[in-house]
């Protein structure tokens, strides 16, 4: 199934459509090699570690790895977003 994502404009006068409350599904699922599926939903963090097993915020990271948002102070958050090793990605 192809869900089109394209942004509609709600034609003067219409109202717009509701949102739909998706709640706190997955919206990204990672497959590496042997490792197990992992999940991101809202409110998380997603780490990509261009040299896996770099350490940086008290922690070892892996090559992918999610975490709670709440994992992480604010100065730790740009401290990790300021490493080039490092991809932070935060989840919608």
């Amino acid at each position: 199934m192809r869900i089109d994502m394209t942004a509609k404009k709600t034609p003067e006068g219409e109202k717009a459509p509701e949102k739909l409350d998706i709640g706190p599904e997955p919206r990204v699922a990672f497959f590496s090699g042997d490792e197990e599926r992992e999940d991101a939903v809202s409110g998380q963090i997603i780490i990509v570690c261009r040299q896996p097993g770099l350490r940086r915020a008290g922690i070892e990271h892996p090559a992918v790895a999610v975490y709670s948002d709440r994992d992480f102070t604010s100065d730790q958050v740009m401290s990790l977003k300021a490493e080039p090793l490092l991809e932070v990605l935060g989840v919608l």
